[in-house]
């Protein structure tokens, strides 16, 4: 009891901190050439059977690509795409199941 009040005098908290979208190596809004894969970059790791990406075309059809889930990221190797825009739609789960999702829009050149 002792310390609890000490920690809580001294403002030290237990964090229970939350998972956070970090950024993606294709920038919401991009105009990019050949983008070799897109990953988004989360502040934990994620939960595999409650995380992932889509990857879509400017019709909303989802383009055929292979998703990887490790760590802190999910990858879309995206080498390839045809110009056009695209949409990458994601949702995350971090070890205490807070949820989060977000979406991105990037454009293809040749």
């Amino acid at each position: 009891m002792k310390l609890a009040i000490a920690m809580l005098a001294l403002g030290i908290m237990p964090a229970f901190a939350h998972i956070v979208f970090q950024g993606a190596t294709v920038s919401d809004g991009a105009t990019v050439k050949d983008p070799h894969e897109v990953r988004l970059q989360f502040s934990e790791n994620l939960e595999p059977g409650f995380s992932s990406a889509v990857l879509s075309d400017a019709a909303g059809k989802p383009v055929a690509v292979t998703r990887a889930r490790g760590g802190h990221a999910i990858t879309l190797p995206s080498h390839g795409l045809k110009p056009g825009a695209y949409t990458v739609s994601w949702h995350g789960m971090g070890h205490n199941r807070h949820r989060i999702k977000g979406s991105l829009r990037f454009n293809v050149v040749k």
